[in-house]
């Protein structure tokens, strides 16, 4: 004997359909929030990969950091070779001082920046730009102060905003401090120290570390400015924007 099937009525379609609806918008933030927690482990681990063939490239030349790139438009720095026509692709990187050291693009890249970058801007190679302090921002042409001459929690890298429609891509790897960087996580950026490790800043504290006011806790020197030629860290090499903002995605 053949039974009929009942059939889903036009509500009760519409009451399945609207509670599929309610648990995707439960779901998907907490998905989203996870996604975005996972880039930010990934982006510390970038760093920390950097900092360590930094410091392997330090242990293999009597103590040197690799150089920053400014001031010499001929010799290979930490990401790539200024004497070697850049292409502006992940290849480039091939060419830098700590290459050997990694073997992998994925280092050089934040995971909560895919891309595409702008067409010939070193976003294409690398979202991360050492602190100028690690030559004397500027002074030490062509070669990276030693190591032994940093504290511990002085910051070696920081995020750079590279894909940003009010920013038109990085013109080099290094910076001052007072340039900007990226407030991809949750408002805050990732700095890598010397010694090692790496975590997240707030921008909030970014900036007055960036302000570096005398009297208070941030005066320079501190982890921003830390350049150990200079009495004020750098702080006086460059104007510094007031407040420094770091441009968000």
């Amino acid at each position: 004997m053949n039974r009929r099937h009942r059939a889903f009525t036009l509500v009760e379609l519409l009451v399945v359909m609207g509670i599929i609806a309610v648990l995707m918008g439960i779901l998907l933030p907490a998905v989203s929030k996870a996604r975005h927690q996972g880039n930010t482990v990934r982006c510390i681990d970038s760093t920390r990969q950097l900092l360590t063939a930094c410091q392997l490239f330090a242990n293999d030349n009597s103590g040197r950091l690799p150089y920053t790139s400014w001031n010499h438009g001929s010799l290979p720095n930490w990401c790539y070779n200024d004497g070697i026509q850049l292409k502006f692709k992940p290849s480039d990187a091939q060419q830098g001082q700590i290459w050997k050291y990694l073997l992998s693009y994925g280092a050089y890249h934040c995971a909560e920046d895919p891309g595409p970058w702008t067409a010939s801007s070193v976003g294409n190679i690398t979202d991360y730009n050492m602190n100028g302090a690690a030559s004397d921002y500027g002074g030490s042409p062509g070669v990276g102060l030693n190591m032994v001459q940093f504290h511990p929690n002085d910051v070696l890298f920081f995020e750079v905003p590279v894909n940003n429609a009010s920013f038109n891509g990085a013109n080099d790897v290094t910076n001052f401090p007072s340039e900007g960087v990226a407030a991809r996580h949750k408002g805050g950026t990732v700095l890598a120290h010397m010694d090692g490790h790496a975590d997240v800043i707030s921008g909030k504290d970014f900036n007055n570390y960036c302000q570096a006011q005398k009297g208070t806790v941030f005066a320079a020197p501190n982890m921003l400015w830390c350049d150990p030629v200079r009495a004020d860290g750098g702080r006086g090499t460059t104007s510094v924007p007031s407040p420094t903002i770091p441009i968000s995605y």
